[in-house]
């Protein structure tokens, strides 16, 4: 908790230190009632070849992977046999491959090869899950937590980066209000339906169905990428920067 206000006072005192383009200073005026605004932040996303997509395969990879890590106690006991032990380092795992590559990501200061990094992650995300659940032998699966943070970090930085600077300056913040709405309502949705289908059948088994849809999904990620690519890597410079 002390790490995550010392954090929070960081990123609050750094932000004068972002530099804002003048052209992205103009703010947007209410055209109409909120839920007007709000659809038409959905057609804009929609309509958008890159946009659209890449939250469309966001939100589904999202519904089918993120399920394990919301609910990430039930695996500690019923695979692993552990306790508050076992959960606190599977937990301190997917938080360090997370952060490990986080810093990787935004070292890379560019947007070319962000959509692939998109996609390809969710891929990674799907095999070291499945990794995962295929042993009870804990340190393996401190391993593949380890990764499986670093691939779901890789991919929502990716995203939410390509969003940002490919959205319009007018519907920037309905967008990226969409991609809060991904990263909140899906991975609760799919952990709820995890959740009950474990009850039923085991975790291992819906897990496992859950990562071959998702590599399905890849596989229609992987057919889009170039049209993505094309319309979201042709921004020049990120609206924000540092200094």
């Amino acid at each position: 908790m002390g790490f995550n206000c010392l954090a929070y006072v960081m990123a609050t005192l750094t932000m004068p230190l972002l530099r804002l383009d003048d052209a992205e200073r103009r703010g947007h005026a209410p055209e109409a009632g909120v839920w007007a605004e709000t659809a038409a932040g959905f057609r804009y996303a929609g309509r958008h070849p890159g946009i659209g997509p890449l939250l469309l395969f966001a939100a589904i990879a999202s519904v089918l992977m993120r399920g394990v890590q919301e609910i990430l106690p039930p695996f500690v006991e019923r695979l692993f046999d552990r306790g508050p032990d076992g959960l606190a380092m599977l937990t301190a795992s997917i938080g360090i491959g997370a952060l490990i590559s986080g810093l990787w990501v935004a070292s890379r200061g560019r947007l070319t090869g962000a959509v692939a990094l998109a996609v390809g992650a969710v891929g990674c995300q799907a095999i070291f899950t499945i990794g995962f659940i295929a042993t009870g032998f804990f340190p393996l699966a401190l391993v593949c937590a380890a990764l499986m943070g670093a691939a779901g970090s890789v991919h929502g930085i990716s995203v939410q980066t390509l969003v940002q600077n490919a959205s319009d300056p007018a519907m920037r913040g309905r967008v990226l209000s969409l991609w809060g709405m991904i990263t909140r309502a899906c991975p609760a949705s799919g952990a709820l339906v995890l959740g009950t289908a474990g009850e039923i059948f085991g975790l291992r088994l819906p897990t496992f169905v859950a990562m071959l849809l998702s590599l399905l999904v890849v596989a229609w990620g992987l057919r889009r990428l170039p049209r993505m690519a094309a319309a979201l890597e042709g921004s020049t410079e990120p609206a924000l920067s540092r200094r």
